[in-house]
């Protein structure tokens, strides 16, 4: 009996030492000025990124092997995307220190305090290593992982600060405005529901549902609505002029607030769509074009951008977030500035399959 109990002993400690060498390993991914990132890292970003555009649903060949117009599957965009991501996670570790930037004590606890709760809600260490076996990784590489993105963060932080090495200066900012902001201005004609308004064409607000009143259109009603947009774009293609019947029809109740119209960046797709966001890039000033939503009929015209917008008070909701995402978009060329210089191990990096790669699911 104790021979047995030695010889199954032997066995466990073989299993373990197994587990812990193929989760310990250190081969190199990715390296950056003597920065290095593993391969089990590389693994869990693959999951971790590949989690934030697929499902179990539609994680499958099918997927994987449509392509895109310019004949990229979508196998190799997520590849491409990954490689980016991880290239950024190495530079921002070499910036780290080139910056003279530091955890402090309280960011490596928090670190650890993360950790410990995904122990605590595993049971054990070891139920936990086997959840992020994986990802090829565990506690240690996880700790690893979370140390370099917190080090990418405070590089980020850092180089956006007030005197920061790129801080947003006002002639950066308005030469992002410039670029990438298109003016769009509305005719808006309500095809499926009303605001309800009262005997002064004010807006009624309904205190119980905390929103202004609707009124749904019949049938009837509908059709003269797309009638009179039809109308509408008859008499702007007859030299009309936009604005005078703007001010006859518009049903737009922000109308009052947003006097220059609207402006449209690509970062607005949750915003206006992507069908009002791709017209605004696509047209040129002075064009007009008719869009419905199904709720609402769009007659729109680009007009040409005015000064400063973001800096009215009347826009300052619109522009709420023009700074951080001009702070994205610099920080995204200044990678890119960077990144060739990246080494890739491709013998190692291959070994990651974008369609086996795990879920995350812990």
């Amino acid at each position: 009996m104790k021979k047995f109990r030695v010889i199954a002993l032997i066995l466990c400690l073989a299993v373990c030492i197994g587990m812990m060498a193929s989760c310990g390993k250190t081969e190199t991914a990715m390296e950056y000025h003597g920065k290095k990132i593993s391969g089990n890292m590389y693994s869990y970003w693959l999951s971790q990124i590949k989690s934030s555009y697929v499902s179990s649903e539609n994680d499958n060949d099918a997927y994987w092997d449509t392509k895109y117009s310019n004949g990229q599957t979508y196998e190799d965009k997520l590849r491409q995307i990954v490689d980016y991501n991880v290239k950024v996670n190495v530079v921002c570790s070499f910036l780290f220190d080139q910056l003279g930037l530091k955890l402090t004590a309280e960011e490596k606890k928090e670190i650890n305090t993360a950790i410990d709760d995904l122990v605590s809600a595993y049971g054990s260490k070891s139920a936990l290593n086997k959840a992020l076996s994986a990802y090829d990784i565990n506690y240690d590489i996880l700790k690893d992982i979370y140390t370099v993105e917190l080090k990418v963060t405070k590089v980020y932080n850092a180089l956006y600060a007030e005197g920061g090495a790129r801080e947003i200066t006002d002639e950066i900012l308005e030469r992002y405005y410039l670029d990438n902001y298109a003016r769009i201005d509305f005719i808006m004609i309500y095809d499926e529901m009303v605001y309800v308004r009262d005997e002064n064409g004010k807006l009624v607000f309904d205190d119980e549902a905390n929103s202004y009143k609707k009124q749904e259109l019949t049938d009837e009603e509908t059709a003269k609505k797309n009638a009179l947009a039809d109308d509408i774009m008859k008499k702007l293609e007859n030299g009309e002029n936009f604005d005078e019947l703007k001010a006859s029809y518009n049903e737009d109740p922000q109308a009052d607030v947003y006097k220059d119209g609207y402006f449209i960046s690509s970062n607005d797709i949750n915003v206006f769509g992507a069908e009002i966001v791709l017209a605004s890039q696509e047209m040129k000033i002075g064009e007009v074009k008719k869009y419905d939503d199904g709720n609402i009929i769009y007659i729109m015209k680009r007009k040409e951008l005015t000064d400063k917008p973001y800096a009215s008070e009347y826009y300052l909701d619109m522009f709420e977030y023009i700074v951080d995402y001009c702070e994205q978009d610099d920080f995204s060329d200044y990678m890119n500035s960077l990144i060739d210089d990246v080494k890739v191990k491709e013998d190692i990096t291959s070994n990651y399959s974008v369609r086996k790669a795990k879920l995350m699911n812990y």
